[in-house]
């Protein structure tokens, strides 16, 4: 027996309830295809959409159901969120403006909800004209914007890289990895990521850094894209800490006299995990030259053990 518009629409109410959105949609369609068009109707068409990822369908049917019913919040707010995720952020923009003023008058926590998803599309515009100054030279202002970027949307990991970007232009590489740092700090998933923030150490001299970001990002996941980029650039790093080893190892025998403190620290950077700010020499027993890194976070030690180099952390 042929079910009944309102049975139809309880099964698809009962499918959707269940997860199962793609039948429900289907139900939906089959009753707004049969009956009269009807503002619920339409907003519960398109949530289904919303929820599939077709968001240009979701905006339209949202859209449908406001001519009819202006006042719903929720649809004018899910209507909000399909602009922005299709990229329509100043209209976007203007539809959160509306659902915090109606919110103001109304109460509930659907205005504060918005007001924080508008942030979310300011902080994108805001991206994209920072990427404007960028791609024009023009560093300060592009800084300036992408600084006011993250405090509308910390959440974001562009704006960090484009901040690192803008400090490799400048050549600084120590604030360049700073940046790039928080970015994974906010995706610790962000492979491509891992793989700019290695490279950086990489350039930097910082040559058992690189190699632990490296691995950690092929550890996260092995069969990614960037990966032949990543074992590539792990190879480089490997061979250049072994020089950077074999050169500590060098000064330490005394090979190369009037060993500069400086030139030691660089070799520090390169070999040890940790930032190395300051090194001392002391000279042992045996006539060889024992090297003393500070870190933050301590204190290591590299020094010759029959012939070998160990480099290690100090106890305390």
């Amino acid at each position: 027996m042929k079910k009944s518009m309102p049975q139809m629409l309880s099964s698809a109410d009962k499918l959707y309830n269940q997860g199962e959105i793609e039948s429900a949609l289907e139900k939906y369609q089959t009753v707004l295809a049969q009956g009269k068009p009807d503002a619920g109707l339409y907003q519960k068409i398109a949530h289904c959409n919303k929820i599939l990822g077709e968001f240009e369908e979701a905006r339209d049917y949202y859209e449908k159901s406001l001519e009819l019913d202006a006042d719903n919040l929720e649809t004018r707010f899910n209507y909000a969120e399909s602009l922005a995720e299709l990229g329509e952020h100043d209209e976007a923009i203007e539809a959160f403006d509306q659902v915090i003023k109606r919110a103001a008058v109304t109460g509930g926590d659907i205005g504060a909800i918005a007001e924080a998803r508008k942030k979310k599309s300011n902080s994108v515009l805001l991206n994209r004209a920072g990427g404007a100054l960028l791609k024009q030279g023009d560093l300060d202002g592009a800084y300036e914007i992408f600084i006011k970027a993250v405090d509308l949307d910390p959440g974001d990991r562009r704006n960090y890289l484009n901040i690192g970007v803008i400090f490799i232009n400048r050549g600084d590489l120590s604030a360049a990895i700073e940046w790039m740092g928080k970015a994974l700090e906010v995706d610790p998933g962000y492979i491509r990521g891992y793989y700019n923030l290695g490279t950086l150490h990489l350039k930097a001299g910082y040559f058992r850094r690189a190699i632990d970001i490296f691995n950690h990002a092929l550890h996260i996941e092995p069969g990614h894209p960037d990966c032949d980029d990543i074992v590539t650039n792990l190879n480089n790093a490997q061979d250049q800490l072994e020089s950077a080893e074999a050169e500590l190892l060098s000064r330490l025998r005394g090979d190369q006299p009037n060993v500069d403190l400086d030139e030691l620290r660089n070799l520090a950077n390169a070999v040890f995990a940790e930032q190395i700010e300051a090194v001392d020499v002391a000279i042992t027993q045996t006539g060889n030259t024992r090297m003393i890194a500070h870190a933050a976070n301590g204190h290591y030690e590299a020094l010759l053990d029959e012939g070998e180099l160990v480099t290690r952390k100090m106890p305390g």
